[in-house]
C-alpha cells in the first residue's frame, strides 16, 4: 500500500537463512517461514524473523512446507526428518510417526474440504491424516499411483484429488478410489513435475509446474483422450 519494498536477507541478519521454500501466514496474522536453517516465525516488534524455544526440535531441521490445519495448529514437513505437528496454543511439538522408518522427505502438504490432512513424500506415496493426527489412508504404487515420488497435491470444486508425481500427473476420486493417470501422451510438456508447485484459483482452473513449464486446465473440462485440455505453458 505504501509502494515501499523491505528486503529480509542473510546479509542484513534479519533472517537467518540462505533460502526460504515456504511462507505461512496464520489465522493470527503471524507469518512463519519454512528454511534450511530451521522453522522460523517473524517478530514484528523486532521486524526480523526468529527461531523460539518451544519448537527447539525443528529449529536445525530443514523445514520445506507448512500447513495450517487450524488457528491452533500447524504442520510441518522436513526434507530429512520427516513431519511434525505444531500446537501453536500449548507450545508444544509432537513428531509424526509412519508405517515405516523411511519417510524422510515430506514434498506437499494440503488440507482437503474435509479437513483431512494429505501428506505427500519423496520416496513413500501420499498418507491422509484425519483430525486426531491419525493415518486414515496411504496411496502408493501398491494401489495405482505411476510412482511413489509425490510432488504436490491439489483438490477440484467437484472434490476429486489431483496428485502431480515423478511419473505423471493424476486424479484420485477419494469416494471410489478410481485413479487415472496422464502423461506426455495425454498433452503433457514432461511426465516429472515440480516439488511443491500447485496453484487453485477462483474459477476452478489447476496450475501445476513441472521441470519443463507449467500446465493449467479446469478440471471439470478433462477428458482423457483430449490433449488440448491441458494448457501447457513454457
Amino acid at each position: 500500500r505504501t509502494n515501499h519494498t523491505e528486503s529480509y536477507n542473510s546479509l542484513k541478519n534479519n533472517f537467518p537463512a540462505l533460502s526460504c521454500f515456504d511462507l505461512l501466514e496464520d489465522d493470527n496474522g503471524e507469518i512463519w517461514s519454512a528454511t534450511p536453517n530451521g522453522l522460523l516465525l517473524f517478530d514484528k516488534k523486532e521486524n526480523k524473523f526468529v527461531s523460539r524455544k518451544w519448537f527447539n526440535e525443528v529449529r536445525f531441521n530443514f523445514v520445506y512446507c507448512l500447513l495450517q490445519e487450524s488457528s491452533d495448529y500447524l504442520w510441518v514437513g522436513t526434507r530429512r526428518y520427516g513431519l511434525y505437528k505444531l500446537n501453536k496454543k500449548d507450545k508444544k511439538l509432537e513428531k509424526i510417526n509412519f508405517d515405516t522408518n523411511t519417510v524422510e522427505f515430506i514434498t506437499h502438504l494440503f488440507l482437503d474440504s474435509k479437513r483431512n490432512t494429505w501428506v505427500s513424500t519423496n520416496n513413500e506415496g501420499v498418507y491422509v491424516f484425519d483430525r486426531e493426527g491419525n493415518i486414515i489412508k496411504k496411496y502408493s504404487m501398491n494401489n495405482g499411483l505411476p510412482s511413489n515420488a509425490i510432488k504436490a497435491i491439489a483438490e477440484d470444486r467437484d472434490n476429486t484429488i489431483w496428485i502431480s508425481t515423478a511419473y505423471g500427473l493424476c486424479s484420485l476420486n477419494p469416494e471410489n478410489e478410481k485413479i487415472e493417470i496422464y502423461t506426455v501422451n495425454d498433452g503433457l510438456p514432461v511426465n516429472q513435475f515440480n516439488y511443491s508447485s500447485v496453484y487453485r484459483t477462483d474459477n476452478g482452473f489447476l496450475y501445476f509446474g513441472t521441470i519443463n513449464g507449467m500446465i493449467s486446465f479446469v478440471p471439470e473440462h478433462m477428458l482423457k483422450d483430449t490433449k488440448k485440455s491441458f494448457k501447457v505453458q513454457i
